[in-house]
């Protein structure tokens, strides 16, 4: 599926073609196995009446869902269905189409005989013989539609990086799962509609903060589109987008919306309207790219949300070289005109720092996916891909400072105990960054995070992400860092209010998890404790094995008299961290502050030992 951008490092591989079988054909696709519930008891209670019925919705399903959604049936037995995909946000749409579907057609039915469906999801490759799949992908959606429960959908955690939390589905994650046959437990996502309508979001995407300038319109410059559907016209689209993006971060009278949020949406069909609802963008400069021969076209559209109308449009075209040799001129081009459709006087021109080769662009966002990881495999194998792109790269901030970041996850997700060598190594880090490229805003924003959270310098970390914001104001990760180290500061109000920038900069994030928890743990600090339980509930559905989401759970719950919830997480919490006492979490650095005491002192009234 050449239209896929997947992450290398997760993503099942192709294999060869078995010997003596040159009719097969390997493709990358999303499978998605469906079984009826209970089978053997309707058979036996209305056998006629039953294979009816399954055979009218099977009809239903292949003339009017699967070719909605661009799906096809690859495999059928009495039973089940095995369908085929291009994409997941396809096979999502398809498998919640079919629940819906089978439930209006049984309304009048008695619950006793009314078919149910379990259904799993799975992104893979599959060798494909005729029109029939096989393989090790399609056993493992079977085994994701034995877990689901009736009514259910399954997918693996592949498939649910290629999906919108709240745009596709609403997506909940449900753990470690053991599977007859495979050894390892599989990381299991549940699937089901979106709870609110009209694409919103409302629990993650709150309205953007008041306390920013009156008037400031915000803008999404999402990635070209590649015409050609194959990974290097999608990486080229990635890097201009960025190339555009890097000197409007740095404009404090434009709200920039986060590469994170925007790239979801590079190959997905969308409306302005939608993208006004979901990332609550004024403005979105979008387009496409198209190679013709050695030279290709870029094309971009801006327009306003509140309408399709498009406002204009500009094309830029030669070989690619020359295109990225020339960039600081296009970009600024571009950039100007932006600016003055804003309506805006002035702007402030940044450096622009995009990763020179595409290769290593593509690594770094699977090195950060994976630091950002559900498993403790892929936090780990974080730090070997940058310190690989290091390697390659020396002379790159970017890396660097996402290695030092990875050191501060690894001591406050529990994986390691703070230590001065180990504040040392992430310091060393973003040093050299910063000798690299002293305005590299994202470096002085995860300078200020190991200063807070590895070395106890809050003064220091303060200095740090103020520089950070001044030279891009638009940088969300600067002010989720703010959030915290305002919060150990005392100013709970200002790192409230720097939570809800952060999210409204980021507000589809596929880190969103971790977005949420510093918004969850700012409103606590702050004694906004039922704001806190929807961030950090948020954060849990998404990913119930952080740590620091799930303490913080224990926390607020038993501030707010919940003892059962606050006990329920305290057993979850000693599964991810065993052996933590109160003593061991004061002990963290930065230690003794008054809040930190106050979360302590609810964890050891829900049970955590002292010592």
């Amino acid at each position: 599926m050449k239209n896929q951008s997947f992450n290398s490092a997760e993503a099942p591989r192709p294999g060869a073609s078995p010997q003596g079988a040159p009719d097969w054909e390997r493709v990358l696709c999303v499978m998605v196995v469906v079984d009826m519930v209970e089978s053997v008891r309707l058979m036996n209670e209305d056998e006629e009446g039953t294979v009816l019925r399954w055979q009218t919705f099977v009809n239903d399903v292949q003339n009017h869902i699967l070719p909605k959604f661009a799906g096809r049936l690859a495999n059928k037995w009495g039973d089940g269905l095995v369908l085929e995909f291009p994409a997941c946000l396809h096979a999502v749409g398809a498998a919640l189409a079919m629940h819906r579907a089978l439930a209006e057609r049984q309304l009048g039915l008695p619950l006793a005989q009314r078919m149910w469906l379990r259904a799993g999801l799975h992104w893979t490759w599959v060798m494909r013989l005729a029109q029939e799949v096989y393989g090790v992908g399609v056993n493992m959606a079977a085994r994701l539609a034995a877990l689901a429960a009736p009514g259910e959908t399954l997918c693996s955690e592949v498939a649910r990086d290629q999906l919108i939390d709240g745009l596709d589905a609403r997506i909940e994650d449900l753990g470690d799962c053991w599977v007859k046959h495979i050894p390892q437990p599989l990381r299991v996502f549940r699937i089901s509609t979106p709870q609110t309508q009209a694409l919103r979001v409302s629990e993650a995407m709150p309205a953007p903060p008041p306390a920013s300038p009156l008037g400031v319109p915000t803008l999404a410059v999402v990635p070209l589109r590649g015409l050609e559907h194959d990974g290097l016209t999608q990486s080229v689209g990635e890097w201009v987008a960025q190339a555009v993006m890097d000197p409007l971060l740095q404009c404090p009278d434009v709200r920039l919306i986060s590469r994170m949020s925007t790239r979801l949406f590079q190959n997905r069909a969308w409306t302005s309207v939608q993208l006004k609802e979901v990332l609550h963008a004024d403005y979105v400069l979008s387009g496409h790219c198209e190679w013709q021969g050695a030279a290709i076209e870029l094309t971009w559209v801006f327009r306003a949300t509140r309408s399709e109308q498009v406002i204009w449009q500009q094309r830029i075209s030669g070989r690619w070289s020359d295109l990225r040799r020339a960039a600081a001129s296009w970009r600024e081009t571009l950039v100007a005109r932006v600016l003055q459709s804003l309506q805006q006087d002035t702007w402030q021109q940044g450096q622009w720092r995009p990763l020179p080769a595409l290769n290593g662009s593509l690594l770094l966002m699977v090195a950060v996916q994976a630091m950002h990881g559900s498993s403790g495999a892929s936090f780990g194998q974080a730090r070997k891909q940058l310190e690989a792109l290091i390697d390659r790269h020396p002379r790159l901030a970017a890396p660097r400072s996402w290695l030092a970041l990875w050191h501060v996850l690894s001591v406050t997700r529990g994986v390691v105990e703070g230590s001065p060598d180990w504040a040392q190594q992430a310091l060393r880090q973003v040093r050299q960054a910063l000798d690299l490229d002293p305005g590299d805003d994202q470096a002085w924003a995860t300078q200020a995070f190991v200063q807070c959270h590895l070395l106890g310098d809050l003064d220091r970390a303060t200095d740090s992400v103020q520089r950070a914001l001044a030279l891009a104001p638009n940088q969300p990760w600067a002010w989720l860092f703010k959030t915290t180290i305002d919060s150990l500061c005392g100013r709970t109000g200002q790192a409230f209010q720097a939570a809800q920038q952060a999210l409204a900069l980021s507000p589809i994030d596929p880190l969103k998890y971790y977005h949420a928890c510093l918004a969850g743990h700012a409103a606590a600090f702050d004694h906004r404790d039922q704001q806190a339980l929807v961030w950090l509930t948020q954060s849990w559905r998404l990913n119930r094995v952080h740590a620091p989401t799930v303490r913080m759970l224990v926390v607020v719950h038993q501030t707010l008299g919940h003892t059962q919830d606050a006990q329920q997480f305290l057993r979850e919490l000693l599964v991810l961290e065993p052996g933590l006492t109160v003593e061991k979490y004061l002990a963290r650095i930065p230690a003794g502050h008054p809040e930190r005491r106050r979360f302590a002192a609810r964890m050891a009234e829900a049970g955590l030992p002292q010592r």
